[in-house]
């Protein structure tokens, strides 16, 4: 059954973890998520020129025409059979093309949502949600939480599936955050007045 209507950012982590879960060749994917081939094939040959997945073997189609490339997100490329035209990608697929920027960014460090967002230059608004979706696909991971002066700390995200992220904190008052603000100016101060006194200052 087809899935009708636009795909967005989610679609695209649920692809990408069906094909790391189950390899496949383009019309198994597209089956298995209930896609018209040719759209699926588009957004396998984006993600293949991101570097999310490759083709890692190539298989015979059923009637023996022709080989079909074997989707996966683990090991090298195969090499394409000889003859066989390298196949060229949608030159506009932009959201697609944004997630896969989000997607290679988890994969260089830990960023929060915000960092993120400004790195690819996407909306913050759209970002957490679909960091926090691809920790429920166990794509990516909380790798630890920002503490704030006030209020919830910061999630920090980084790719790594099947990982478990950090469990979040309690929340920081502003009376707390005041009072270790405080605590370190005095302590501050105290050490350049130690510093006056062995110079001999007075």
């Amino acid at each position: 059954m087809k899935r009708p209507g636009r795909r967005g950012w989610n679609d695209y982590a649920d692809m990408l973890r069906m094909v790391m879960d189950h390899p496949g060749t383009t019309s198994e994917v597209a089956a298995r998520y209930g896609m018209a081939i040719r759209s699926m094939r588009e957004v396998l040959y984006v993600m293949r020129d991101a570097g999310l997945i490759v083709e890692c073997a190539w298989r015979s189609s059923v009637t023996g025409e022709r080989l079909q490339a074997v989707w996966s997100t683990q090991g090298p490329p195969a090499p394409r059979p000889a003859g066989m035209r390298p196949a060229v990608a949608p030159v506009r697929m932009p959201q697609l093309s944004r997630f896969c920027a989000l997607v290679a960014a988890l994969m260089s460090g830990a960023w929060s949502p915000a960092d993120v967002a400004d790195e690819v230059a996407a909306n913050v608004n759209r970002v957490r949600p679909l960091m926090r979706h691809l920790c429920t696909r166990r794509l990516a991971y909380v790798e630890q939480w920002r503490p704030t002066h006030g209020g919830w700390p910061v999630p920090v995200y980084r790719w790594g599936p099947n990982r478990s992220s950090a469990k979040r904190p309690k929340p920081r008052l502003e009376s707390e955050a005041w009072r270790e603000k405080h605590q370190k100016r005095r302590r501050r101060l105290f050490w350049v007045h130690m510093i006056f006194l062995t110079a001999g200052v007075k």
